[in-house]
């Protein structure tokens, strides 16, 4: 089933929090992970991030498509169902698909997909914080976020 706008999606934010300090130690480059959980009638439910193998660049991932089909497998032994994948953006602001975000996206359309923009915020020649911004998308369309713990 895939979403429609009057969908939502319910993030564990134990869960997502872990993913950012995850996409943050990889910096500069991209990272990547699977999203396992449920859909009940118009509600996502993302239950687990899900680490995956790969190789990375500040601006593309590299993964086997074995193991993402193991991984959706493995999301029903745990009786979830692999949504789809959230990754980073490093030294972004915008949560927004880049081309080849969308090209993937279309080849092989995920329930939803997360993107996490990781903006540097300096004063001066000083780096002050890292600012993580999330989104997910069903498609190309947001979808109304709400947060959990689950934990």
């Amino acid at each position: 089933m895939r979403p429609t706008n009057s969908q939502r999606i319910v993030v564990d934010r134990g869960s997502e929090r872990r993913f950012r300090r995850r996409a943050i130690r990889r910096l500069p480059h991209e990272y990547q992970e699977n999203l396992w959980g449920r859909q009940r009638g118009n509600i996502i439910y993302v239950h687990a991030f899900v680490p995956i193998t790969q190789t990375a660049t500040p601006t593309a991932i590299y993964y086997d498509d074995d193991e993402m089909h193991e991984s959706a497998e493995d999301a029903k032994e745990h009786r979830l169902v692999m949504l789809g994948s959230i990754h980073s953006h490093p030294d972004r602001h915008e949560t927004l698909f880049s081309e080849g975000d969308l090209r993937q996206h279309l080849l092989d359309p995920d329930i939803i997909m997360g993107i996490c923009a990781i903006e540097d915020v300096w004063k001066g020649d000083t780096l002050v914080r890292r600012r993580c911004h999330v989104a997910y998308w069903p498609g190309v369309l947001p979808m109304s976020l709400e947060y959990t713990d689950w934990d």
